[in-house]
């Protein structure tokens, strides 16, 4: 438990870091200690009458999920508010999350989206790094990403991380109940 010191010292430090990015070491000490929000992104494909999902693997020094399959997502930053569409959004499961969506389509996938991502569902989930908060939105990309693989959506790997089988059911429950699966 920290002291009033050490209160102190932790809130003098949060306030002169502002809003840029969290350190990979910084981060997963604060993870634990707070719901944070993730955009989680279900990437499908038709290909061969087969329903395809893209999925990335995580590198071999990532402090939870080393090697491991994910869905392509990104953590919500203080920096992704923007004044424009703070108060008011045209197309919220989009336009509000513009800045985190082109995180994940510029920097780690490298393609665009086809149309605007189409928000499922949220969950709340506790993971290994700490509970997290899960956007969930549907999407399709143009052309092939530099990053990830497409499975068959009813084959998924092995060495998946274990909450994200739950955001790929999310997804297979509202296809199926829209009659898109």
């Amino acid at each position: 438990m920290l002291d009033k010191l050490g209160e102190n010292t932790l809130i003098k430090l949060l306030e002169e870091m502002g809003t840029q990015q969290l350190t990979s070491r910084l981060y997963n000490a604060i993870a634990p200690r707070l719901a944070l929000t993730a955009i989680e992104t279900v990437i499908l494909r038709r290909r061969n009458g087969k329903c395809e999902i893209l999925l990335a693997r995580r590198s071999s020094d990532d402090a939870y999920y080393q090697n491991q399959w994910h869905s392509p997502g990104t953590m919500l930053r203080a920096s992704d508010v923007d004044p424009e569409t703070e108060t008011g959004f045209r197309v919220p499961e989009y336009d509000g999350f513009k800045k985190a969506f082109d995180r994940l389509t510029k920097g780690e996938l490298g393609v665009k989206f086809k149309c605007p991502p189409v928000q499922i569902k949220s969950l709340f989930h506790l993971t290994p790094r700490g509970p997290e908060v899960a956007l969930i939105f549907l999407c399709e990309i143009k052309g092939e990403p530099l990053n990830g693989k497409f499975f068959d959506i009813k084959e998924l790997p092995k060495n998946l991380i274990d909450h994200h089988y739950r955001i790929i059911d999310t997804v297979k429950e509202f296809l199926e109940k829209s009659n898109l699966y």
